[in-house]
């Protein structure tokens, strides 16, 4: 059971890795507005259903700080102050199963340029909750969440007398907020390679696999890397890495991450290679 507990471990420390990496991304990578930018999320009352979960993001003087905005990490000022006079107003709809939060990343833009930002979430029409889509009701309750928005913004919100009433604009889409395409190939290929180390594994508690398959298999990790981050046909090198984060030392946690992994995976099947040489079994 040796190599079973070595190949654990190297699991062990690949999925470490993998998780501190992902959550110092999240605070590493938060979007950070040019201009300050408050945000407060609330409740407004609905006299038909439930009350709709509102959020607005707004020009303040308050001091930012992290903060995760449905799954956007932004700095922001939370319940910070309104300042400015005259503040164009936008409202924003989401598409069909999502939240207010599906364009915070346009709206953190917008207030950021000095317009006040306000996003509801759809009852009945979002990702928690799904009741009203494809009936009557859900072409009917839609505009009327923007009607009660506009109200609460116009007539109740308390900043209302900063607002410029002669301007207000909307955005949104109908259509559903699906992961980018960049993430959605990190989740298969994740999958892919956590599951294949499981049945791998059972396969060696079992007694089918030995070393020389775990030393094939993790080599053929390395090889898998090397094409993807380190070869000449690359189009995600660790410059390319290095570029594609806000912040300078995310990109090198990322690739400081991705330097252990390989690390972590060569030294795996170089283990696995001398068992194998000494003639280790599948069982030992």
């Amino acid at each position: 059971m040796k190599l079973a507990l070595t190949i654990l471990t190297v699991l062990v420390i690949v999925l470490a890795l993998t998780a501190i990496g992902a959550v110092a991304a999240v605070f590493l990578t938060a979007e950070r507005p040019a201009h300050l930018v408050g945000f407060k999320q609330l409740t407004v009352q609905d006299p038909q259903d439930k009350p709709l979960d509102v959020g607005i993001w707004y020009p303040t003087d308050s001091r930012p700080g992290f903060s995760v905005i449905g799954l956007s990490p932004q700095t922001v000022a939370s319940n910070g102050s309104v300042v400015g006079r005259n503040l164009p107003l936008i409202v924003v709809s989401h598409g069909t199963g999502g939240l207010l939060s599906s364009h915070s990343d346009t709206a953190l833009a917008l207030a950021s340029a000095g317009f006040v930002v306000a996003a509801v979430t759809h009852t009945g029409d979002n990702t928690q909750d799904d009741a009203y889509v494809g009936t009557p009701r859900w072409l009917i309750d839609r505009p009327r969440h923007i009607h009660l928005l506009l109200d609460y913004m116009l007539n109740d919100w308390p900043a209302r007398g900063q607002l410029d009433q002669a301007h207000i604009g909307m955005f949104g889409r109908d259509d559903l907020r699906w992961p980018s395409t960049e993430l959605l190939v990190f989740v298969i290929v994740s999958l892919v390679l956590y599951g294949a180390i499981g049945v791998s594994l059972y396969l060696y508690v079992k007694g089918k696999v030995g070393p020389r398959f775990w030393a094939f298999f993790a080599f053929a990790g390395v090889l898998f890397g090397w094409a993807a981050h380190f070869s000449p046909f690359t189009g995600q090198s660790p410059s390319f890495i290095l570029r594609a984060y806000n912040y300078a030392l995310a990109g090198w946690l990322a690739v400081g991450v991705l330097s252990a992994l390989m690390l972590v995976m060569a030294a795996a099947g170089a283990y696995a290679a001398y068992l194998w040489r000494h003639g280790v079994l599948a069982k030992n």
